[in-house]
């Protein structure tokens, strides 16, 4: 199993993409990126911010 795990916070997630946390809500917000709560935590999928990557470089 790897180390990485599937689900990161808003803030992991902006670290891995490298932008500001803001930034990061915005693309949740326009839909551009998804999430999901568990509780009142939000949470972005891996195979999320891979697809959203993906959209960047292809597009």
């Amino acid at each position: 199993m790897s180390d990485i795990p599937a689900l990161w916070t808003p803030v992991q997630t902006a670290k891995v993409l490298g932008i500001s946390r803001s930034s990061l809500y915005n693309l949740l917000k326009s839909g551009d990126l998804e999430s999901v709560h568990i509780g009142r935590s939000r949470r972005i999928a891996k195979t999320q911010v891979d697809a959203y990557v993906n959209r960047l470089v292809q597009g």
